[in-house]
């Protein structure tokens, strides 16, 4: 793939996308802020196909390398500038596939501009009521809050960060459509699919001491705890 992504400008990435659906990964990430300096990332979520998977500060890399380096794309909105310079600060040896869509800037190629959640509202795309009001300023909040103690503000993070990737599938489907119009593709050419056809969902493990296969635990924060107690000695 590295082969193909190095010959095709990169404004044309997202046909390789096309061409490999099924190992195209959709990518987001979750931070304290915006500064590579101050800030780190808290979250990383990501799907490919109709599966959902995150990794949470703390935790092993390994489902996040594993995923990302069986990927031929990567899909972000905006990555080139936020979630690709954090993740290779945090992750220097991380594999990122060689392809990149970043759909900030493919969408303004027919005129979808602004932000992801701007660009939705302007499609009709609806995200559940929980997380109607989210955007990227409550993250750090809801990290805070997890640190806190509140297991359920991780949640409500996990489904924000879900919406956004799933939302992603729906606008490049979108985007591929209207630059097809613009080109005046032949129909047959066109993609038989729809990335939104392989939409992910949440599945929620009640067991908090281990994760369930294919479902998602929500561990109560232990980040600032020392790894050795006064009464352990």
């Amino acid at each position: 793939m590295a082969f193909f992504a190095s010959r095709f400008p990169r404004r044309e990435h997202y046909r390789l996308a096309l061409a490999f659906p099924r190992e195209t990964v959709f990518l987001d990430i979750e931070t304290t802020g915006l500064s590579l300096y101050y800030d780190h990332i808290t979250l990383v979520g990501w799907s490919v196909a109709d599966q959902y998977g995150l990794y949470l500060r703390g935790e092993s890399t390994d489902r996040l390398r594993e995923a990302l380096a069986r990927a031929k794309v990567i899909v972000t909105f905006n990555g080139s500038r936020f979630d690709l310079p954090f993740l290779r600060q945090e992750f220097p040896d991380l594999a990122l596939p060689a392809a990149h869509v970043d759909l900030c800037f493919l969408a303004r190629r027919v005129d979808l501009g602004g932000p992801q959640k701007e660009i939705e509202r302007r499609l009709r795309l609806r995200r559940d009521g929980d997380i109607a009001d989210l955007d990227g300023r409550a993250a750090p909040l809801l990290w805070h809050e997890y640190r806190r103690g509140d297991v359920g503000a991780l949640r409500r993070l996990i489904q924000y960060n879900h919406a956004d990737i799933e939302g992603m599938k729906d606008i490049l489907d979108v985007v591929v459509r209207r630059l097809l119009l613009s080109r005046r593709a032949p129909r047959t050419i066109w993609p038989s699919y729809r990335f939104a056809h392989l939409r992910s969902s949440l599945r929620w493990s009640a067991d908090r001491s281990r994760k369930a296969k294919g479902r998602i635990s929500l561990p109560r924060f232990r980040g600032d705890r020392p790894s050795v107690s006064l009464a352990s000695l």
